[in-house]
Order: structure tokens, then sequence, then C-alpha cells
């Protein structure tokens, strides 16, 4: 008990991989799209050295730049969220392998990163900052798909209620873990004792990221059964 205490964020994370690899195996569907899901979301993972310490800082077993905990955080958050909440309204195709992937990733990750210091630099905190860069990305991703939104925002609702519920959980285990984040980095609201940007972060991560991963892999839309029978 004492070592959950010590090392929550770790505990939290090993929890949320419990859960992918629940949601992995009970959707093989939807497992080859959900691995690239969660290997793209663990890249992104890096950008937690941008965070510590101005917007939170738990403890981890080592950081070097980032640590395991947030390798395992983000790979089972992304991972989770496309087979859970998003795989069902998009084609399997064949092959996952697209020319473009690469440079899509590239582009989007380079113009976010952009944008997300241009916004800090005029002042906001980092998280904020980046919630704002976030948002500017999700306008981009429903400019190309707007029949997306109903599974952009079942998704951001999904996710945000669930990882809510998740961290007040923690919380209730590991009070002092509130301590993790820094004051002066947070608005100063919160939700069962969630700060706010922790809310703001999962209603963008859960909009957001089913987009981005059928941005990035071109996926298409699932036609609906009847459409199916008429297009054979």
């Amino acid at each position: 008990m004492q070592l959950i205490v010590t090392y929550t964020y770790l505990s939290a994370s090993i929890v949320l991989i419990g859960v992918f690899v629940v949601a992995y195996t009970l959707n093989p569907a939807h497992r080859r799209i959900g691995l690239v899901s969660a290997a793209l979301s663990a890249s992104y993972s890096l950008f937690a050295v941008f965070f510590v310490p101005a917007y939170w800082e738990p403890i981890q077993v080592f950081r070097f730049f980032v640590g395991p905990e947030d390798l395992l955080f983000s790979f089972a958050t992304g991972g989770t969220v496309w087979i859970l909440l998003a795989g069902s309204y998009y084609a399997i195709p064949e092959r996952l392998c697209r020319r473009t992937s690469g440079i899509r990733y590239a582009w989007v990750t380079a113009a976010f990163l952009g944008g997300w210091l241009v916004v800090y630099l005029a002042g906001l905190p980092i998280m904020w900052a980046a919630l704002v860069a976030g948002f500017g990305l999700w306008c981009f991703l429903l400019a190309r798909d707007k029949a997306a939104l109903a599974v952009s925002l079942r998704s951001a609702a999904n996710f945000t209620i669930g990882y809510t519920l998740f961290v007040a959980a923690i919380l209730c285990v590991s009070p002092d873990f509130v301590r993790s984040w820094t004051a002066s980095g947070l608005f100063g609201m919160s939700v069962l004792g969630v700060p706010l940007e922790e809310m703001l972060w999962a209603v963008e991560f859960g909009a957001v990221w089913p987009l981005l991963i059928a941005y990035f892999l071109d996926l298409e839309r699932r036609q609906p059964a009847g459409m199916r029978s008429i297009a054979a």
C-alpha cells in the first residue's frame, strides 16, 4: 500500500494499462489500429518534459526527460480511447501503412508545437497554451470531416467522465497526490478534487485523438449495413 501511495502516478498508469489490455482482448477487430493508436500516443508522451515543473511534478521511479509512467499513461489512453470510443466509427483497412502517414505525423506535430510555443510566449500557462493549440488542431481535423463531429463529441464526453472519476478515485486512495500539481500553473477550480485543467485535457484528448488517428492513417467512415449491401 505504501508503494502505491508513494508511486501513485506509476500505479495509476499500470491500472490504465490493465484497462487497455482488457479492451484489446475483448475487441479483436480493433487490435491493429488500437496498437498503432497506443504507440503514436506514447510518442507524444515526450511532451511531458514541458510540463515539469511548470504544471506538475509527480513522484516518478526515474525521469530522463520523461519517465516510464508518462509512456505507460499515454500508451494506455491512446489505445483505449480508440478501441472503446472511436474504433467502431471507422472502417478497418486491409493495410495500415500509408505513404502519407509519416508526413502527416511530422507536420501535425511541428504545427502543434509551433502553435503551443506561440501561445505560451503570449503569456498563457503551459497547460492552457497546450489546450489552445489542441483546439486549433481539432478545428482543422473537423473541417476535413464535419461528419465526425458526433463521434468526436461522444468520445470527449465519455472519456472526460471516465477520466475524472478515475482521477477522483486516485485522490481518494492517495490524497497527497494532489500536491503533484503546481498551484501557479492552475486556474484554481476543481471537480471532485480533480483540477479543471485535467478535465479540459480529457475533453480535448477524447475529442481530438480519434480524428487525429483517422487523419494519420487516412481512415474512412464505416458505411451502414444497408449502404454496404447496395455498394456490393
